[in-house]
């Protein structure tokens, strides 16, 4: 039976061969092809981690210039509040409790705001 096949197939063993060398070359193009197509979207994606990377570092930076501004303008009220309160208390006739809580508590606080 399998001498039967071979000996009908024989004739065109060369073309048989050449079909099958044909057709597993096309497949090797096709994946040459698909690689090459890795290769642009790996390109692309390379692109795009750069400026998204080079993106947060310029935000980093403006968000650490915002933070130093916004800590300059927070001690700046709290030494609005340091000296409001510090006028408030100079302004009212002091017992003695009140005069040792501004020599104690008040005034350190303010000295040490300004010195900031």
């Amino acid at each position: 039976m399998m001498k039967q096949i071979l000996a009908q197939i024989k004739p065109y063993q060369t073309y048989l061969l050449a079909v099958l060398t044909v057709f597993f070359f096309m497949r090797s193009c096709n994946r040459g092809r698909e690689i090459g197509y890795l290769k642009q979207d790996y390109e692309v994606c390379m692109t795009l981690n750069d400026s998204l990377r080079i993106g947060a570092l310029l935000h980093t930076d403006q968000l650490e210039l915002l933070h130093e501004q916004h800590q300059e303008e927070l001690v700046e009220r709290e030494l609005k509040v340091h000296r409001y309160y510090s006028d408030e208390i100079a302004k009212l006739p002091r017992g003695p409790q009140l005069m040792d809580f501004h020599r104690t508590v008040v005034m350190p606080n303010l000295k040490t705001k300004e010195a900031e």
